[in-house]
């Protein structure tokens, strides 16, 4: 009896002791891509870049780091060509302005090509 007691006050104070350490971990998080997906030019129009800096500007300035548009347009389509349109921009965090400014072409060129399948002005 005296042996099982002193078995389970020695586990019991290796375990305590063995819980006590402390070690410091920096983790830091990365966001690599953002993609995003809508129905309409009109929604893609209405993204926040502003939003956007702040997700890039948080990463570390050589991450690469691309932003994919993507229009699903195959609802409204009544044609049998397929009118699902995408672009992608790719570079490091560090030249965040630039992407946005290529993804901002990308939606007037998606707009442009849109327009032309349905005849709007």
């Amino acid at each position: 009896m005296k042996k099982l007691i002193i078995c389970i006050c020695l586990l019991t104070s290796l375990s305590m002791f063995s819980q006590s350490e402390k070690t410091d971990v920096n983790t830091t998080v990365a966001i690599n891509s953002l993609k995003f997906s809508a129905d309409s030019v009109e929604e893609l129009e209405a993204i926040n870049w502003e939003d956007v800096r702040e997700i890039i500007k948080e990463n570390d300035p050589e991450t690469p780091f691309s932003l994919e548009i993507q229009l699903n347009t195959s609802k409204k389509n009544t044609s049998k060509v397929a009118t699902n349109m995408s672009a992608k921009v790719s570079d490091v965090s560090k030249n965040y302005e630039l992407l946005i400014a290529r993804a901002e072409k990308a939606i007037k060129a998606i707009k442009r090509m849109s327009n032309k399948i349905y005849n709007k002005k």
